[in-house]
């Protein structure tokens, strides 16, 4: 009977820079993929309309079928504020000067 070969991760890692740079690697993917959801913004807030029930609501997703989109997108939860969540308003900070740089005025020469 033959005997399995051992893994390549197990036992002592002496002399296997390839099994190393496996761990390291699965570590490094296992910690980035994880992370990646941290920087999404907030979902949009929409206006909703139900022809059967006559009803205006304002939610970030659809409440069901028989719901029309009417407006949209909002930044707060009652669908006063026009805008998208993590976008610039304008006035700012963020936000490119409202001057053209053709308007400025020319640098002193010394």
């Amino acid at each position: 009977m033959k005997r399995a070969a051992p893994h390549p991760l197990a036992g002592n890692t002496r002399g296997r820079p390839a099994a190393i740079a496996a761990c390291a690697l699965s570590f490094l993917l296992l910690a980035t993929g994880h992370a990646g959801p941290g920087f999404a913004a907030p979902a949009p807030w929409y206006l909703w309309d139900s022809p059967r029930a006559a009803r205006t609501i304002c939610a970030q997703v659809s409440p069901g079928p028989a719901w029309v989109r009417v407006r949209g997108p909002f930044l707060d939860s009652r669908c006063e504020k026009r805008g998208r969540p993590g976008e610039a308003l304008p006035g700012t900070l963020g936000t490119a000067p409202a001057v053209p740089l053709t308007t400025l005025p020319p640098l002193a020469r010394s």
